[in-house]
């Protein structure tokens, strides 16, 4: 197997848009699955993440070449159900390293989240990627 090669041209690189329509039904079996007792569990929107995993396929990297780091969220205002959401993805970085499992990159990618073109949340996720 080929050594997987990455640069830092790469940084910027914005992904397509993606839609999820955030049915009172979908979020309903959501909360379900979660026990929450607010109204819309902020976790959820882990769950429409598709952006991060489009950027894997799109550079060939397979999943069982990452280590989840750490991933975050800034709420800028509260989603409303009956919506689109769309989200968007980029890569905000790209370093190649050397670690204890050997030479690897690290990524970080940004989604921004937002209905009627207003920035709701804003995810960040950080990997290492095995090369």
């Amino acid at each position: 197997m080929s050594k997987l090669s990455l640069n830092a041209d790469l940084v910027g690189r914005r992904y397509p848009e993606m839609r999820n329509y955030l049915s009172k039904a979908w979020v309903n079996a959501f909360k379900g699955s979660t026990s929450s007792a607010k109204p819309m569990p902020l976790s959820f929107v882990a769950a429409l993440r598709d952006g991060p995993f489009a950027v894997f396929d799109d550079l060939e990297v397979p999943l069982k070449n990452l280590l989840h780091i750490s991933q975050d969220y800034d709420y800028h205002a509260p989603l409303e159900i009956e919506k689109d959401l769309r989200h968007l993805t980029k890569i905000l970085k790209l370093k190649e390293k050397t670690i204890k499992l050997g030479d690897v990159y690290l990524m970080v990618l940004e989604t921004d989240f937002l209905q009627d073109d207003e920035l709701k949340i804003q995810s960040r996720m950080s990997v290492f990627i095995r090369r």
